[in-house]
């Protein structure tokens, strides 16, 4: 299951695997800082380049609360499955709508009610029906903007020691991995084809777990939402 991971922990162990000196504070070493956090940014990306965003293995969970008589709203990213829940906590999923009169609820006297579907339009989220009230719309999404900063916003890119990382374990290991071998690379070490390597054979271990075997990968539609092997096309 995916959760946050700390950067400072993930440099700390990029570091000590590198021989550079563990964070200690902003001040101590700050050329050292800026140049493994960039490291640390370029693995990111160097792995979210090999990785299809449209499955289960680039995706967070988001959240937004409706306002009463609107039924669009911005989302940052491709949308997989999305639920919504009542003051009631009471949770239902919401349905991608195939076939959907974007009039329909352009209507003056549109029905309101508890979002039963969704359909985008315009890269906007629009519910239906119309949000009659408050409700908490919980999203699995499929994003590059993993990177938790402190603002409270997602982005691509790491830049700060206090950011936070949404992966598995694994995913960090890999990652790890990845920044060890551009480290050694940058620096002309040896190691790095052995890291570069292992991270390498680690991500592609890393995937087959996630998908069950590499037959599923083919089983994935790349197209499509969210696709879980046993269960099918989730939304």
């Amino acid at each position: 299951m995916a959760s946050l991971i700390n950067v400072q922990e993930l440099y700390d162990e990029v570091a000590v695997a590198t021989g550079f000196p563990i964070y200690s504070n902003e001040t101590d070493t700050p050329d050292t800082t800026r140049f493994l956090l960039e490291i640390l940014s370029q693995a990111l990306h160097s792995i979210l380049d090999s990785v299809n965003t449209n499955n289960s293995t680039v995706e967070r969970t988001d959240e937004i609360k409706t306002i009463e008589g609107q039924d669009i709203y911005g989302v940052d990213g491709i949308i997989k499955h999305i639920e919504v829940i009542d003051d009631l906590e009471k949770v239902e999923r919401v349905p991608y709508l195939n076939y959907f009169d974007f009039n329909k609820t352009n209507e003056p006297d549109a029905k309101k009610d508890k979002p039963k579907g969704y359909v985008i339009k315009n890269r906007y989220l629009r519910l239906v029906p119309i949000p009659d009230k408050e409700y908490t719309i919980r999203m699995v999404l499929s994003s590059r903007d993993l990177v938790l900063a402190d603002d409270d916003i997602f982005r691509q890119s790491i830049t700060s020691i206090n950011d936070r990382i949404i992966g598995t374990d694994d995913f960090k290991q890999v990652l790890a991995l990845r920044a060890i071998g551009l480290v050694f690379t940058r620096c002309n070490n040896n190691l790095a084809g052995y890291y570069n390597q292992l991270a390498q054979d680690r991500l592609k271990s890393y995937l087959e777990r996630t998908y069950g075997s590499t037959e599923a990968i083919r089983l994935n539609d790349r197209n499509s939402g969210h696709f879980n092997v046993r269960r099918g096309l989730l939304g």
